[in-house]
């Protein structure tokens, strides 16, 4: 399981935990949290096999956006990418920068870069 899913899971736990202690002061039945908590873990079970973690990149990228910092980091990550294909003249025919590009484009991950072979 990829670091993402395994992140779902543990927050899906500490929720639970934490409604389930609590629940009772605000008058939240005690199967509420429980089915939450299955439905989260199965959705982060089902992206990671089925879908390779896509699901969790699109929503992790959704919440990137609103963080300069982590953009930061995927463009510069991105650029040294481009820089070494360009060193070792290795053709780029496209490049992504977010997720959601990312996944239209059918790269993995927050951002990606497509290479050629090198000639």
């Amino acid at each position: 399981m990829g670091q993402l899913t395994l992140n779902l899971i543990a927050i899906s736990v500490f929720l639970v935990t934490f409604t389930t202690l609590l629940g009772p002061l605000v008058q939240i039945p005690q199967a509420v949290p429980a089915i939450v908590a299955v439905t989260v873990v199965a959705i982060a079970i089902i992206d990671q096999a089925q879908w390779n973690g896509t699901v969790g990149n699109l929503l992790l990228g959704s919440f990137n956006r609103f963080s300069a910092g982590q953009q930061q980091r995927v463009l510069h990550h991105e650029a040294g990418h481009l820089l070494v294909a360009h060193l070792l003249a290795i053709p780029v025919t496209d490049y992504s920068l977010t997720a959601w590009e990312a996944w239209r484009k059918g790269l993995p991950g927050q951002g990606g870069c497509s290479l050629t072979s090198a000639p």
